[in-house]
C-alpha cells in the first residue's frame, strides 16, 4: 500500500489512541532533525511512514506513529506521508 500524504492538522490526536504512556520528547526531537533537513540540501533518510487509520466518516487516527508526526509538526512540516488503512 503506498503512503498518502496526510495534512497534520487533520488527525485526530485523541491522547486515548496514544498506545504509550507519553511521547518521549528525546525521540520526537530526533524525528525532528530528521524531518527539518531538506531533502535537496542532504539526502537524509527518512523513517517509516506513521501508520494512520481512517474510519468510516473520514476522521484520521494515528495507529503507529506518534513519535514520528510529533517530531514532523516540530520540524513545522505541514503534511506527511502516512500509510492509511481504511477502517
Amino acid at each position: 500500500m503506498p503512503p498518502e500524504l496526510i495534512e497534520l492538522s487533520k488527525l485526530d490526536k485523541n491522547p486515548k489512541t496514544q498506545l504509550r504512556a507519553s511521547i518521549d520528547p528525546r525521540f520526537a526531537d530526533e524525528y525532528s532533525e530528521i524531518y527539518a533537513v531538506s531533502p535537496s540540501i542532504k539526502k537524509v533518510t527518512l523513517p517509516p511512514p506513521p501508520l494512520v487509520g481512517r474510519l468510516p466518516d473520514g476522521t484520521l487516527l494515528i495507529v503507529d506513529g506518534w513519535q514520528r508526526i510529533t517530531g514532523a509538526e516540530k520540524a513545522q512540516r505541514t503534511h506527511l506521508e502516512c500509510i492509511v488503512q481504511d477502517f
